[in-house]
């Protein structure tokens, strides 16, 4: 029994290789690499508007291991530029702890959301695929 399950995983995991590999033959078209770039345009329009105007985020954040703590606060020192003062959390090393307090403004219109969708869906091709996507899912 332990066998017939690994060869029905390693079976998976070269569909999963297939279906990477064609995606990726797909997506190297030069029809849709026009419409790639309609995407990243659209989706940076999109999250310029809905982008919060004021944030602050106040606490204390640590993990179990240690050196994932340090990671992520690796991560969020990259923030710092873009933060500012707005971003003040305090590391615990010494045992797990989620305890923030988020303030977040800004605005965010359905319309906004909904004309991105269908600026997308006008183009042919990511009709294409997206309806090829769902057909093989």
């Amino acid at each position: 029994m332990e066998q017939y399950r690994e060869h029905k995983t390693e079976e998976k995991e070269e569909t999963r290789l297939q279906k990477l590999l064609r995606y990726w033959e797909e997506f190297q078209k030069p029809e849709n690499q026009r419409s790639f770039e309609l995407f990243k345009r659209q989706l940076a329009k999109l999250l310029k508007r809905i982008v919060p105007k004021k944030f602050q985020a106040e606490g204390v954040l640590g993990f179990e291991d240690p050196a994932l703590t340090g990671m992520v606060f690796a991560g969020l020192a990259s923030l710092m530029p873009f933060c500012g003062n707005s971003l003040n959390i305090a590391a615990s090393f010494d045992e797990p702890v989620v305890e923030l307090l988020l303030n977040v403004k800004g605005r965010v219109h359905i319309i906004w959301i909904a004309s991105f969708v269908v600026r997308l869906l006008m183009d042919k091709n990511i009709r294409r695929l997206v309806k090829a996507y769902l057909k093989n899912r």
